[in-house]
């Protein structure tokens, strides 16, 4: 259900209805494709989705979700990257200015074991 979600585009009011599932860590593997934004002790960026791991259940997976990273470990514009985190819904202010950019779900990303970069 989480490819149904992303890579089909469901709309962010039908994620819910959809079996959107924000229960436990997914584990996505894609690339960063927007500048890193440092804010604090943490950076964001736009993570642009190859692959996704939960569970049971992988496969080939294609979207944008907005991936917030809780710790010093910078990374680049070009930079593939596995990650391992929670999903949740953007909202507020956040939720307005990710559907500008296509972009409805936010993955945080806590854990320093929870990001692996691969070579270029």
């Amino acid at each position: 259900m989480l490819r149904a979600t992303i890579s089909q585009g469901v709309a962010p009011h039908d994620v819910r209805r959809a079996g959107y599932n924000a229960k436990g860590a997914v584990v996505l593997t894609g690339r960063v494709v927007s500048a890193p934004q440092v804010s604090g002790r943490s950076f964001s960026f736009v993570f642009k989705l190859e692959a996704y791991h939960k569970g049971e259940e992988e496969g080939r997976l294609s979207g944008l979700v907005w991936a917030r990273v809780w710790q010093k470990a910078p990374c680049q514009f070009g930079d593939r990257l596995t990650l391992r985190g929670r999903l949740s819904l953007a909202s507020g202010y956040m939720k307005r200015a990710l559907e500008r950019r296509g972009i409805s779900l936010i993955l945080n990303v806590s854990s320093k074991d929870a990001l692996r970069r691969h070579p270029r």
